[in-house]
């Protein structure tokens, strides 16, 4: 029901769906979402909610079990993260990096929004060895 109404907001009033998220996201995203305009995500939000079965997903792996530990990782792994993301628990991805072996911790200025601002950095560090 919650993703339905989200849904409808966006499509019907996007600048105002826009504006609201990115008021209760904190400074760093806003600046995001207004650099695309609101009525851009408003749009991105309409389609990814049009089926929420990803965005349930999401949230889901946040509290269920993995079924796996991170110890157990045994590939290379980079973990991103924003210095000022109002949406996760801001231990959480120094705790990760710790649990996996060789994980390298990319903490940047930034919000929940931050591949938004580093794509070409992100992109990079996948290609390198």
């Amino acid at each position: 029901m919650c993703f339905r109404a989200m849904r409808l907001s966006a499509g019907g009033a996007p600048r105002l769906y826009g504006w609201l998220v990115a008021r209760d996201l904190g400074t760093a995203d806003g600046t995001v979402l207004r650099a695309d305009g609101f009525t851009t995500f408003a749009h991105l939000s309409r389609e990814a909610l049009r089926q929420p079965q990803g965005v349930v997903e999401e949230y889901r792996a946040m509290v269920r079990p993995w079924g796996f530990a991170p110890e157990d990782i045994r590939v290379p792994v980079d973990i991103w993260a924003g210095t000022d993301d109002q949406l996760l628990d801001p231990s959480w991805p120094g705790e990760l990096a710790r649990r996996i072996p060789g994980a390298t911790l990319h903490l940047q200025a930034g919000g929940h929004f931050l591949a938004h601002l580093y794509y070409r950095d992100i992109f990079e560090s996948l290609r390198s060895p």
